[in-house]
C-alpha cells in the first residue's frame, strides 16, 4: 500500500472497516455508501467487511499473520481515515433505511451519510503548506 496522502500529496485513502461477518449487512451497505461517496468526490478507499474480516484472534506470541490480516494491516497503515462501522443499535435503525433490494431509501439518512464522507475527505486532505 501506498504512504498516506497527507505524506505525498495523493488522493485521500479511506478504509472502511465492518463490524460484522455477514455480506450486505446493514452495517456494510452503510459502509459502502459513505465509500462511494468519498470515491464520488476523489477519494481511494477499500473496504473490509464480510469474510475479509473473519480473522483469527490477534495473539501478540505469534506474529505470524493470514493473507486477509495482512492485507488489513497493510490498508489501516496507508489509511488517511478510517470509517468504523459497528453493529447494534444503530446498525438495527439503519436496518429501516434500506428498501428491499438493498438501495437507501431515506434521503435524509442519505444527505448525512454524504456529509460524513465529505468530513472524512476534508480531514484526510493534506494541509496546504505556505
Amino acid at each position: 500500500m501506498d504512504r498516506p496522502a497527507s505524506e505525498t500529496g495523493a488522493r485521500p485513502f479511506v478504509v472502511g472497516l465492518g463490524g460484522t461477518l455477514r455480506a450486505d449487512s446493514s452495517t456494510e451497505r452503510v459502509l459502502r455508501h459513505c465509500l462511494d461517496a468519498v470515491e464520488q468526490r476523489g477519494g481511494r478507499t477499500a473496504l473490509f467487511s464480510g469474510e475479509q474480516i473473519n480473522l483469527p484472534m490477534y495473539n501478540p506470541h505469534d506474529p505470524a499473520r493470514t493473507p486477509q490480516a495482512k492485507a488489513l494491516v497493510e490498508a489501516l497503515r496507508a489509511a488517511d481515515a478510517v470509517i468504523v462501522g459497528s453493529p447494534g443499535v444503530a446498525i438495527n435503525s439503519a436496518d429501516k433505511i434500506w428498501d428491499d433490494t438493498g438501495a437507501l431509501i431515506d434521503t435524509g439518512v442519505q444527505g448525512q451519510l454524504d456529509m460524513l464522507a465529505a468530513q472524512v475527505l476534508t480531514s484526510a486532505e493534506p494541509i496546504a503548506t505556505a
